[in-house]
């Protein structure tokens, strides 16, 4: 009996498909229902909202190749997970809601999805729906999930990676043998470690197959990773401008923290346990037929290992680099699918069991039961109104202060990079693993981490004026508490003129401005030109010597830029791409500092003449002037680098050259089938 061309069986089994989706679709929002009115997730970590500035910058300045915004300039191109954000602008340009809103609603719509993924690709895989359905619910107990939640970025990874190990599947059984590694690539713009875990599966898939390592189809295979991940791993190696990176976020006392608040090294002991008992049915050929189920379990071991290892001990820095430890959550949900074929073989020994049945259900209720738990206590809290912000707030209201006239702090940047209008400028940073100077990073850490819980001495707080010059920011908002609004209110000599209180989310915040000219851009005299050296970038801010010596580095170079000799130049920032300066007519020197990061891809202009750029200082830049003595305005524009647009037609032409193949390999057994037909 068929019904539209779908046999009796067939339609049952599509009905309890449908049946288990919805049921995990309700178990989903229950458990997560408390996020429906949130506008916000107060994550307690910085990157929930510095994401939704990064979707923010996307719908105003679009896909810009560079930002004013964090810590003098920023080249966001970058090794940038753009995917995540392009999604979540679309999502709240469709639906009409504001980002953070569509943040916490798109939060919703994962955590709902990834089971779903889980139950279908499963199926898919020709597992049962019981099987399949009590896999997804074992991915509720997963404590380190909420870790991407807090990031966001990386739930984009969670969520997609049962995807992607379906794609794997079909991989290792011989099929989407260059769709695979193509979609690989990609990975690497949805979320870094969705790209590692990803291409490590693609590693695990070689060593373990029946071929030969070094093959044609493991090279072309591998070229074509390189070639669609280029955007992301090319500028790293290549480095087109300084770039510091802090041994901090590689070391095992930072990476310990992504799971020091996690029983179970991030997972559960369910979980656990089910790689345990899928490790001895490996044993048993009978128990698991399946060898990519083997693999799996290979798999999973070498990185939750990994992971152990290094937030214990000092691994080499290649592998704390990736800080496998934030990607814990797909390690669990490769334990879930590794743990499917034992689920299955055992299921059809005891299918007419009731016991068995019976054990299926109290255990599906345990885990439900364990996920609530994890939920409620892992979930980050929920706003429900929009963030009363005050720099926002002064920039709205007081028309008598200008804070576009230099670099503001903020004690709070991470909300006031997104509440805040997008033309104001930080001295902070966003990409701390990657920063373009040391200075931001210090800078952080001299008002944040200070040992002084009353009086700032006077030396620290000239240390920090100096710091302030250097980076041209003129307007301070800090809260009330801050021993540092004690020094100043206080301190005479440096003088901050008190601008008054703010009171914002239940919180009082101090506005301080430094009274004197900042010099953004200045000529500088040609007496000073041996004096405007380059720091040298291996000095450590976690390294207390290193600190010192960065420090007088600062005042040296604050020193010489703020001689009297040097003349103040007019800076001005039309788009997030372009920077003007004012130069005067019958100058008496050729060389211009700018107080903005160096990077390869600046090009400068004095008219229709090419004018050179060079780092200076922390990372700053000397542009030198045609030697005509003319004035005008110098242009300062950023543009993509040559690779970028060599990477993006490498990504559309791949698939195109894939599809070309096969159609080419097609032709001589069609011919041949026609030939056949035709004798």
């Amino acid at each position: 009996m068929t019904l539209f061309g779908i046999t009796k069986g067939k339609y049952q089994s599509l009905l309890l498909d449908i049946a288990l989706i919805a049921l995990l679709v309700l178990i989903s929002l229950f458990l997560i229902s408390f996020y429906l009115k949130a506008h916000y997730l107060n994550t307690g970590y910085d990157d929930w909202m510095i994401q939704a500035f990064r979707v923010k910058f996307l719908g105003e300045a679009g896909y810009s190749s560079w930002t004013h915004n964090w810590a003098n300039g920023l080249s966001i191109w970058r090794s940038y997970q753009f995917l995540p954000h392009f999604i979540t602008l679309g999502f709240s340009k469709a639906f009409q809601v504001d980002i953070p809103r569509a943040m916490v609603l798109l939060t919703i719509i994962q955590f709902v999805s990834i089971r779903a993924f889980i139950y279908l690709t499963l199926r898919a895989l020709k597992f049962s729906p019981l099987t399949s359905f009590v896999c997804a619910v074992l991915s509720f107990a997963i404590y380190q999930y909420w870790q991407g939640v807090a990031e966001y970025s990386l739930l984009f990874a969670f969520t997609t990676f049962p995807i992607m190990l379906f794609f794997w599947v079909k991989f290792y059984q011989g099929k989407m043998k260059y769709f695979f590694p193509y979609v690989i690539g990609l990975s690497f713009y949805m979320h870094i470690l969705l790209g590692v875990f990803s291409t490590v599966l693609w590693i695990v898939s070689i060593i373990f197959s029946r071929k030969k390592l070094l093959s044609f189809t493991h090279l072309s295979q591998l070229l074509i990773i390189l070639f669609s991940s280029s955007i992301f791993w090319y500028p790293i190696l290549s480095k087109p401008s300084n770039e510091y990176t802090s041994k901090l976020f590689s070391s095992k006392e930072f990476l310990n923290l992504f799971t020091a608040n996690s029983s179970y090294f991030g997972l559960s002991l369910v979980l656990l346990l089910c790689l345990g008992l899928t490790a001895i049915g490996v044993l048993v050929p009978k128990l698991v037929t399946y060898r990519w189920s083997r693999i799996l379990v290979i798999y999973s071991f070498i990185l939750l290992i990994l992971s152990i290892l290094g937030a214990k001990v000092s691994l080499p820095s290649i592998i704390n680099q990736t800080q496998l430890q934030r990607g814990v959550t797909m390690i669990g949900i490769s334990i879930i699918f590794a743990v499917a074929p034992l689920l299955e073989h055992i299921r059809a020994m005891f299918k007419k069991s009731a016991l068995f049945n019976g054990l299926i259900i109290f255990a599906v209720c345990l885990i439900f039961i364990d996920g609530l738990w994890i939920t409620s206590l892992h979930s980050p809290p929920v706003e429900k109104g929009e963030f009363d912000e005050p720099v926002s707030r002064v920039f709205n209201s007081n028309k008598n202060i200008n804070l576009l006239e230099n670099r503001l702090w903020s004690s709070i940047p991470y909300l006031t990079n997104y509440y805040a209008p997008l033309e104001l400028r930080y001295p902070t940073g966003y990409t701390t693993p990657f920063e373009s100077k040391q200075i931001p990073l210090r800078l952080t850490g001299l008002i944040f981490y200070q040992p002084f819980s009353d009086q700032i001495p006077l030396s620290n707080f000239v240390r920090i004026t100096d710091y302030f010059k250097l980076t041209g920011t003129k307007y301070i908002f800090i809260d009330e508490v801050s021993p540092f609004t004690k020094a100043f209110l206080e301190y005479e000599e440096p003088h901050y003129k008190d601008l008054g209180k703010i009171e914002a989310h239940r919180t009082l915040y101090h506005l301080f401005e430094y009274p004197n000219p900042l010099r953004n851009a200045a000529l500088i005299d040609n007496k000073y030109k041996n004096k405007m050296v380059h720091f040298p970038f291996d000095l450590e801010i976690t390294d207390a010597n290193d600190q010192t010596e960065l420090d007088d580095y600062v005042k040296k170079f604050v020193d010489v830029i703020y001689q009297p000799d040097n003349l103040p130049l007019t800076i001005s920032y039309p788009t997030q791409e372009s920077i003007t300066v004012k130069i005067p007519d019958n100058r008496t020197s050729d060389m211009v500092y700018i107080n903005e990061s160096y990077d390869a891809s600046w090009h400068a202009y004095l008219g229709q003449e090419k004018a050179s750029i060079k780092p200076v200082g922390p990372n700053y830049m000397l542009v030198t002037l045609p030697s005509n003595k003319k004035g005008g305005l110098l242009l300062l524009k950023h543009t993509w680098p040559v690779s970028f647009y060599v990477s993006v037609y490498l990504i559309i032409l791949i698939p195109f050259a894939l599809l070309l193949i096969r159609l080419l390999q097609k032709i001589p057994a069609l011919q041949a089938k026609k030939d056949e037909e035709e004798e």
